[in-house]
């Protein structure tokens, strides 16, 4: 129903302030990636109301102990593990969308662009080059929030 989307919504919402926090004034990006792999989680269940809370809590211990497991064993480092399960994620998000209203699914593939140029922005460091990347995930990340943010349908009144 519209209240548990809306409660949903508000989740991903305050975890995305939560997780911009980490990223943009701690040097905590571990805690900030996990922080949007949860936002991601939320807008799956959001999008898909049939997919359980269970089946969700299982996937993301899997990942952990896979992510665990990994960087104690120390076969990759755990920031790009967590970012390749985010990469996941999300694409798992942006495909249950399309099945939500055009402000969800434009807001989904907004998210996307946005942290695709994340990406290459940080791939690239402080170079020159990296501006266009830098400007160009800023100026589809609050598109994207408010477009996700007024995607929850109102429930008719008969």
């Amino acid at each position: 129903d519209s209240r548990e989307q809306g409660r949903l919504l508000s989740a991903a919402l305050l975890l995305s302030v939560v997780a911009d926090w980490f990223l943009l004034y701690t040097q905590a990006y571990i805690s900030g990636v996990i922080c949007f792999c949860c936002v991601q989680l939320l807008h799956i269940r959001r999008f898909r109301p049939d997919i359980s809370w269970f089946c969700l809590g299982g996937t993301l211990a899997l990942v952990a102990a896979f992510v665990i497991d990994g960087v104690t064993a120390r076969l990759f480092d755990t920031l790009i593990a967590l970012a390749v399960v985010y990469a996941a994620l999300i694409g798992v998000a942006c495909a249950c969308a399309q099945g939500g209203c055009w402000r969800a699914r434009l807001g989904m593939l907004l998210f996307v662009i946005c942290d695709i140029n994340v990406a290459v922005y940080y791939l690239m460091g402080s170079q020159r080059a990296a501006f266009l990347p830098y400007v160009l995930m800023w100026a589809v990340y609050v598109p994207a929030q408010l477009l996700l943010a007024f995607s929850v349908e109102r429930a008719r009144r008969s």
